[in-house]
């Protein structure tokens, strides 16, 4: 029998020669799911982080509440745990759990008053990033505060100039929190104009179909539009009429007596009237009550001591001027033309300044 040297010497070899891709490859597979799963659970771990740090966050706030802190305090808890929730946002993949983590990071810092810091993580954004749709729903409530409002207005204006194209929000909503934005800070006119064109230029867009049931509604007053001459009841049995308010600007204060906000305003729309008055500066309230004498106790407690007419008996002015809640506010100028519908209360101070630096043909 003859033996193929050969075959004896290198079957082996090449079998083994055969198998050894299939095994770096498999080993190679192997690692491949094994870094897949890890990545999977870190990402997991990362979601929940982001969810129990949430939790713990607003947690704190309620307890801080309860202790007697308030919004803006430089102790406010939000002022902590907001930027770390942001960085956890950063880390995770892209999906609802890091738009959620975002939002829920400058809604903290919103609440602490951080704008500044706020404005750092959006200038760090991309346009094209999508977490801009959660940042936008927090951004109207930045606008309640002056800081808030610039540095939302001016972030908006910014995400704009990237172009439609590599936006990662319509334009549509943007120019809708903008035209928000604007009303808060008492620009009505501004705000209407925007409005105008939002609806012109996206008519099928979600926010042009908001703004057409808002703005269309049956006997609103635009910005711009003279209200119409009145002369109503007083709750300590007097009469205000719309001539003894000619040629003042005037603050319409529109709350109720079980309004907690409300209240807490007042002594600062007393002080803007303690400083503007003799300037030519005038508030009317107009309360959602049916007791006139509930709400000469709560303006006595308070001492706001301007004219006070009950909304049953106000010959429809929250109709005319748009005020569906509480507080609301709204400026007419010396001409007795709605001028700020649903100004903010931080606004109403420079707003006024501004009325009542204008001339009277203006």
């Amino acid at each position: 029998m003859t033996t193929n040297r050969n075959s004896l010497s290198t079957t082996p070899y090449d079998s083994g020669a055969r198998r050894l891709p299939l095994l770096v490859a498999a080993l190679g597979l192997s690692l491949a799911l094994q870094t897949s799963a890890a990545t999977s659970m870190l990402r997991a771990q990362d979601s929940q982080d982001a969810r129990t740090l949430a939790r713990q966050a607003w947690q704190a706030v309620d307890d801080f509440r309860r202790g007697g802190g308030q919004d803006q305090d430089p102790e406010h808890p939000g002022a902590r745990f907001g930027p770390r929730l942001w960085e956890v946002a950063q880390s995770l993949p892209e999906g609802e759990d890091r738009h959620k983590a975002g939002e829920e990071a400058v809604h903290l810092m919103v609440h602490a008053g951080r704008f500044e810091a706020i404005d750092q993580w959006l200038s760090g954004l991309a346009a094209s990033d999508p977490i801009w749709e959660a940042v936008l729903n927090r951004l109207p409530e930045a606008g309640s505060h002056l800081e808030g409002n610039r540095m939302a207005t001016r972030q908006l204006k910014r995400l704009k100039q990237a172009g439609k194209d590599g936006l990662a929000v319509p334009i549509s909503r943007i120019d809708f929190v903008l035209f928000r934005l604007l009303r808060t800070a008492g620009y009505g006119q501004e705000a209407q104009a925007l409005a105008l064109s939002l609806i012109k230029e996206h008519p099928d867009s979600e926010a042009a179909h908001t703004l057409r049931g808002f703005s269309q509604r049956d006997g609103l007053l635009q910005p711009g539009d003279p209200v119409p001459p009145f002369k109503m009841p007083t709750v300590d049995d007097g009469q205000l009429s719309s001539d003894s308010l000619r040629g003042k600007v005037l603050l319409v204060d529109f709350w109720s007596t079980t309004c907690g906000i409300c209240l807490q305003e007042m002594p600062t729309i007393r002080a803007i009237e303690e400083r503007l008055g003799e300037k030519g500066f005038q508030v009317m309230g107009v309360a959602f009550d049916q007791d006139p004498q509930a709400v000469l106790r709560a303006v006595e407690s308070k001492k706001a001591e301007w004219p006070q007419v009950l909304a049953s008996e106000s010959d429809g002015l929250p109709g005319k001027l748009g005020a569906s809640g509480t507080p609301y506010y709204v400026l007419i100028d010396r001409q007795g033309r709605v001028a700020a519908p649903g100004i903010g209360i931080h606004f109403v101070e420079s707003r006024v300044q501004e009325l009542l630096n204008q001339s009277a043909d203006e």
